[in-house]
């Protein structure tokens, strides 16, 4: 009996995870995200001025760039309890995201910003 309560608590999770695997939509809302909020810090650091002008016009733009970065660059691969983001760049493929159970996992927002500072510098 215990046996069988044991296969059935593994096969229920099994379905639960294979029912809750995210999908591509939820990995790049997740992503998205993530971008969106380190792009609205930077700006904050802008003078006020210029902070309106990009507020009005930079974040609409980019938020179209991203969509369609990720529309052409994004892959997820589903194995079916859990899924995987990557991004593929100049031949190195990159993974962003890691999904199960209904939520998606991102590369931390410091680990963005570090990336950003690193092709500014360049």
């Amino acid at each position: 009996m215990k046996k069988l309560f044991i296969f059935a608590l593994i096969v229920g999770a099994g379905v639960l995870m294979f029912a809750t695997c995210p999908d591509k939509k939820d990995h790049k809302e997740a992503i998205k995200a993530v971008v969106s909020n380190v792009i609205e810090e930077d700006i904050s650091t802008l003078p006020s001025g210029v902070e309106e002008v990009v507020d009005a016009v930079g974040l609409p733009i980019a938020g179209t760039v991203l969509d369609l970065v990720m529309k052409n660059k994004l892959k997820v691969n589903n194995y079916y309890l859990f899924s995987t983001g990557e991004i593929t760049h100049k031949g190195e493929t990159q993974m962003v995201s890691f999904g199960i159970l209904g939520h998606v996992f991102t590369f931390d927002e410091d680990d963005l910003r570090e990336a950003i500072n690193k092709k500014k510098k360049e």
